[in-house]
């Protein structure tokens, strides 16, 4: 078969993130100036300044417009590419994050904030 199979469409897009990565311990980790690239209804694909490992789990928020979306997932497949990291994450629910908004809020991030900073 070959190429592309992928489940669900993918759209282009430039949305900047902001991203809560948990290690394997599940401490949380904020990186900032992220980019969504593109999305689909399974997952993104994250640019990063810094490696996310395959495996990690995360928090992303991005907002668009007036629009803000937060999403729950996990890297599926990490590269490093021409200075940056590329991460494919596929959406999921974590187990170990009960309340998404309220752990932003712990790590002193208020979520309809993020990512605003860079819209402007």
């Amino acid at each position: 078969m070959g190429g592309d199979q992928r489940q669900f469409e993918r759209f282009a897009t430039k949305a900047p993130a902001d991203v809560i990565e948990f290690d394997d311990d599940h401490a949380p980790r904020v990186l900032r100036g992220c980019t969504v690239s593109d999305l689909s209804r399974g997952g993104v694909c994250l640019t990063a300044p810094t490696p996310i490992y395959v495996g990690r789990s995360m928090i992303i928020s991005l907002r668009t417009g007036d629009i803000r979306r937060v999403f729950t997932g996990v890297a599926r497949h990490a590269t490093y590419k021409r200075g940056t990291y590329l991460i494919g994450v596929e959406f999921c629910a974590l187990a170990h994050v009960r309340d998404v908004e309220g752990t932003m809020k712990e790590l002193g991030i208020n979520p309809s904030a993020l990512a605003e900073q860079e819209q402007r």
